[in-house]
């Protein structure tokens, strides 16, 4: 797997500590009109910057999984290592699986899985993020 995923800036948008949930986000912009999402589910260890100017997914190499043994040497037979390529620097996420979305979900919705109240956090965000949104535009039609 060497995946060029984009060449736009990511960030760490979202994790979710219950279910060990990682979504890095390139959010939409006026020139891009989708976000790209790379989400990991199960993740156990992660060593990566909170921003990243273009992002490709390239497979481990044995000493790459070998580092990652020596500094987490809880890791089971079941956790991939992902390893993501930003401007000739090499990040590591250690999860069970990894998924690449392109979507158009406002900036305080998540592509993450949901469960119980922080379906009302986003809800109650998102709100908020509209209302006040819509309160700056009646400013500035006036």
């Amino acid at each position: 797997m060497n995946e060029q995923v984009s060449q736009r800036r990511f960030k760490v948008w979202d994790y979710n500590v219950s279910h060990n949930q990682l979504l890095i986000r390139s959010p939409k912009t006026e020139e891009f009109q989708t976000n790209i999402d790379i989400i990991f589910f199960g993740v156990s260890y992660l060593n990566l910057p909170t921003t990243m100017h273009g992002i490709s997914l390239c497979e481990s190499s044995v000493e790459e999984v070998n580092n990652i043994q020596l500094v987490f040497p809880n890791k089971s037979d079941t956790d991939k290592v992902f390893v993501l390529s930003s401007l000739n620097n090499k990040y590591m996420v250690v999860a069970k699986s990894c998924k690449i979305l392109e979507n158009e979900l406002d900036i305080f919705e998540t592509s993450l899985e949901i469960f119980g109240h922080e379906f009302e956090k986003w809800e109650k965000l998102k709100t908020a993020f509209h209302d006040e949104k819509n309160s700056i535009k009646n400013i500035l039609q006036d």
